[in-house]
């Protein structure tokens, strides 16, 4: 993921680290590691952070976070207590969700 989004993963670190620390992801966590790690424009990120906390289910969301963030080995940590179809549902919304908040 450093690769497609393009951002020093230590501004990610840095959004992400509370939010995981405490177990409390927010739409506004979703949305500013969004706009600190894509092209996207903040109202699209705003959707993205809204549509995450409504549709990934609470263990899922922290996961989904750090893989936008590109914190690989946070992923990897959190991935390893999700089901298979946790790890898919966070998928499909990282494929379909940013192009519908976006069009």
């Amino acid at each position: 993921m450093k690769a497609i989004f393009g951002v020093s993963l230590i501004i990610s670190a840095g959004l992400i680290a509370p939010a995981l620390a405490q177990g409390d992801v927010s739409a506004e966590n979703f949305a500013q590691v969004c706009i600190a790690q894509t092209n996207l424009p903040g109202s699209a990120c705003t959707c993205l952070g809204e549509t995450a906390v409504k549709q990934l289910a609470p263990a899922v969301q922290p996961y989904t976070l750090a893989l936008i963030a590109g914190e690989l080995a946070v992923a990897d940590t959190l991935a390893s207590a999700l089901s298979l179809e946790d790890k898919a549902a966070a998928g499909f919304f990282l494929a379909s969700t940013p192009g519908l908040c976006a069009g």
